[in-house]
């Protein structure tokens, strides 16, 4: 399977999608313009991979800032993640890390664990820059 590997830019994540890497990583602010056209390669990648997981996934979320729409196209990730839960022979973890001075950034967090069966571990930062 070929990585998905896209370079962080002013208001978009880097993103680094890599099934021999054995890890995810998502991470820098997250507002793009037009989410659809961002988020759909990600979504089609997800979905391909979670047809043949890696015995064990973990995400890296190092993200400083998203925005209510890409709030929502996490939400889709994290759900298509969760498909992994449904087969004993795979495991996911999500580690979830956010500014110790956001409370927004650690309730999205949050809230996208509540909703799915994907253990999440919250860890607080210092980031160098807020939005």
């Amino acid at each position: 399977m070929k990585p998905l590997i896209i370079e962080e830019k002013a208001h978009l994540p880097k993103i680094v999608l890599d099934k021999s890497y054995g890890m995810f990583e998502l991470s820098g602010k997250c507002i793009p313009k037009n989410p659809d056209d961002f988020f759909f390669p990600i979504f089609d990648w997800i979905d391909e991979y979670v047809k043949a997981p890696n015995d064990f996934t973990n995400v890296n979320v190092h993200i400083e800032y998203m925005n209510t729409a890409s709030h929502k196209c996490f939400a889709i990730i994290i759900a298509k993640l969760d498909q992994i839960t449904e087969s004993e022979e795979h495991s996911i973890k999500i580690t979830w890390h956010y500014d110790s001075a956001d409370d927004d950034m650690l309730e999205m967090g949050e809230e996208l664990q509540e909703c799915n069966n994907i253990p999440f571990e919250f860890v607080p930062h210092k980031f160098k820059s807020r939005r």
